[in-house]
């Protein structure tokens, strides 16, 4: 399903007001990175896996705090 990017934007929005913290684990990408600036950013490294039987390709998450 596809997930605008505005409303990636909408909800950094959101974020930026919240009252406490707030913890976000997304996909990696020029734009999120982008959208989520403003906030304290870490990279971590994902493998992806259908039904955990095997260890599919590396990837990276991003996980975003406020």
């Amino acid at each position: 399903m596809y997930f605008p990017f505005d409303q990636y934007q909408a909800m950094a929005e959101m974020l930026c007001n919240l009252q406490g913290q707030t913890i976000l684990s997304i996909n990696d990408h020029p734009d999120i990175r982008r959208i989520f600036k403003g906030f304290s950013i870490k990279t971590v490294d994902i493998y992806y896996t259908v039904g955990g039987a095997n260890r599919g390709p590396k990837s990276q998450e991003l996980v975003i705090q406020t």
